[in-house]
């Protein structure tokens, strides 16, 4: 991202790229406290009332918000972890945005934007 000049210029700028970024729009049903987008993959959501188990919820995934590793995660705070195999890597002005398919959840997809740093450090390919 960039923006340049006084914070109160910087701000809106910033904004408005991060509201133009990709994001994934995922539907399932909520089941114990996840959200249960196919017969093997659950999603844990937090500040859930009480009663909500059995209705539908859709959860919006910015590019942005995805967090990328290849091999082993070390224990860590990220509490969703999501084996995926990439699909497609699409340049874009600042970055890449690296295509995902989830293993075990045939259909579902993830994007997530990363740096050309990053897409070349991870190796970050197709296949």
């Amino acid at each position: 991202m960039r923006a340049h000049g006084p914070l109160t210029e910087a701000l809106p700028a910033l904004r408005r790229e991060l509201a133009s970024a990709p994001a994934t729009v995922w539907e399932g049903k909520l089941d114990g406290g996840s959200l249960r987008l196919s017969p093997q993959l659950c999603l844990a959501v937090l500040g859930l009332p009480k009663g909500s188990d059995g209705a539908r919820l859709r959860v919006q995934v910015s590019a942005d918000d995805v967090t990328l590793a290849v091999g082993e995660v070390p224990p860590m705070s990220v509490r969703n972890r999501l084996a995926a195999r990439v699909t497609s890597v699409e340049a874009l002005s600042q970055g890449q945005l690296i295509h995902l398919s989830l293993d075990g959840a045939p259909g579902l997809t993830l994007s997530a934007r990363v740096s050309e740093a990053a897409a070349r450090e991870l190796e970050l390919v197709p296949g």
